[in-house]
């Protein structure tokens, strides 16, 4: 249910790229601990994170020409 007035597919797709950030969010809070580091100044906070997504891309850029034929996976600090 829903007060909102759009089309159905224009409703699916907002709510369809909504649902892929959170997965991102979710695999950056559990794989690289990006979670839990709230510091009173808000910037700290935000450079924090930012750092965090950083090295996320870095690992994704640098997983696939690390291993080519490996199926793609997520990276993540645990294994």
């Amino acid at each position: 249910m829903t007060n909102r007035q759009e089309t159905v597919p224009e409703l699916w797709r907002g709510c369809n790229g909504r649902a892929g950030i959170e997965q991102r969010i979710e695999e950056l809070k559990h794989d690289l601990a990006a979670d839990g580091f709230c510091l009173p100044p808000f910037f700290a906070t935000e450079t924090a994170f930012l750092t965090v997504l950083f090295t996320f891309n870095l690992l994704s850029l640098y997983q696939h020409p690390a291993t080519p034929d490996a199926p793609c996976r997520q990276p993540g600090t645990t294994v």
